[in-house]
């Protein structure tokens, strides 16, 4: 198999947002095993997902950071846990940094017969394609 495989995990609107969400999950839910859980550790998920990743040498990226430093924006729709279009942008720079970082993990190996040359350009066959 020639793939890579990269993983970047989004946090909930809950860890980006502790100043609101937590008096509220303190209040609504006081005696809940689960919120209890997560105020002892409420970065459980990424730590989780990082050290597997890191076993097995797969590139890793946290959001919660990002989305932390830059939360005092709308990064998520109201009620409803998806990325904002500010939301989306972030990430998507983020992202897009991240995978073109680690191309070169992988670079110039066929894939479903073509092979990479340059960030934006397949080779298919013998001719170059502009993505």
């Amino acid at each position: 198999n020639s793939a890579l495989l990269l993983v970047s995990l989004i946090p909930s609107p809950i860890q980006v947002y502790p100043d609101i969400y937590d008096p509220m999950l303190r209040n609504t839910f006081p005696h809940n095993p689960a919120t209890r859980n997560y105020f002892q550790d409420p970065t459980a998920p990424q730590r989780s997902i990082s050290e597997i990743c890191e076993e097995l040498k797969i590139p890793f990226l946290d959001l919660r950071p990002l989305l932390l430093q830059h939360n005092s924006g709308g990064l998520f729709l109201p009620a409803d846990g998806h990325f904002s279009k500010e939301g989306h942008a972030i990430v998507a720079q983020h992202l897009a940094r991240f995978i073109t970082d680690n191309a070169g993990l992988h670079h110039n190996v066929p894939r479903s017969g073509s092979v990479i040359t340059r960030p934006g350009r397949v080779a298919m066959g013998h001719r170059e394609h502009v993505e």
